[in-house]
């Protein structure tokens, strides 16, 4: 989820401003857009009295995320009495849950109030263009959060579907569903599916991206394809292997940021996905024996 600075939060006040001054021509929203060069978003602090029930929601929900757990539920509550149906009421409280058990049922509730708030005009209409519309994304988190907690439940086919259905909705992909879909799939040995994430972005050279085909092509038995993609994987980031092979050791704590080719990246590769490797024999004494 957001935290209260964030770019998404900062996006929202300034289309409330642009609203307020209701700004309709291209010229008038370049010239709003230029003179907010060098200015601090936060003089874009509206009271309450100025803010739909919707606004005043979103704002306690911001001011949970950078709040004390115990601070965060009642803030959580004052939204929810304001606006029940704004998803990230309860991906919050998904996220406080200890097993997926729990939280999949918040996530539930929060792709279902989603779908009420947005209304099937609104899917039909803007199909393809979620997650740019800002306000899509608290239903977007919830259902990519369900899906999520589907597949640590094995529940593997259906945690799929959503993940289809998010990208459905933004084939952009600003989430990065394809990369859970493509550790799923390799679970599953659902191949056909592996091969049209491959087809749709064959320009990806993530490191979770190229690992995984690694072990796609060795799954395959395509070993000499494995090895072509193994050079490359290791030139993208030369940690992965040695936590694999375990002569690293994950840390306990797993990193809050990712950084390209750096140990970090690598730590929360392979803390995602270490069961695929080890559970597709002889994988692991290949990458051994290219290292």
């Amino acid at each position: 989820m957001a935290n209260k600075n964030s770019p998404e939060q900062m996006m929202g006040k300034i289309i409330k401003e642009m609203k307020s001054q209701n700004l309709q021509t291209e010229d008038q929203i370049n010239s709003f857009m230029n003179g907010l060069i060098g200015k601090n978003i936060d003089e874009f602090d509206f009271d309450s009295q100025s803010m739909t029930k919707e606004e005043q929601a979103e704002e306690l929900i911001f001011q949970a995320l950078e709040s004390s757990i115990d601070k965060g539920k009642d803030l959580i509550l004052k939204a929810k009495e304001l606006d029940p149906d704004n998803s990230d009421i309860y991906n919050f409280l998904g996220d406080l849950e200890k097993t997926p058990e729990k939280s999949i049922q918040y996530y539930e509730q929060g792709v279902q109030s989603g779908e009420r708030k947005l209304g099937k005009k609104f899917f039909k209409e803007n199909e393809g263009h979620f997650w740019l519309i800002i306000e899509t994304r608290p239903y977007m988190r919830s259902l990519f959060n369900y899906a999520s907690c589907l597949g640590l439940l094995n529940k593997d086919e259906e945690a799929i579907k959503c993940y289809f259905r998010i990208m459905e909705l933004n084939p952009d992909d600003n989430m990065g569903v394809r990369y859970e879909m493509f550790s799923l799939s390799l679970k599953i040995n659902a191949f056909k599916i592996i091969e049209a994430l491959l087809k749709e972005y064959p320009d990806d050279y993530q490191a979770h991206w190229i690992y995984n085909k690694v072990l796609y092509h060795f799954k395959k038995g395509q070993y000499k394809k494995a090895e072509e993609e193994f050079e490359m994987a290791i030139n993208i980031n030369r940690h992965i292997p040695r936590y694999l092979l375990g002569k690293t050791k994950l840390p306990k704590k797993l990193p809050e940021y990712i950084t390209v080719g750096r140990a970090d990246e690598a730590v929360a590769y392979v803390a995602d996905n270490i069961n695929l490797w080890e559970q597709t024999q002889g994988s692991l004494d290949f990458i051994a024996s290219k290292i």
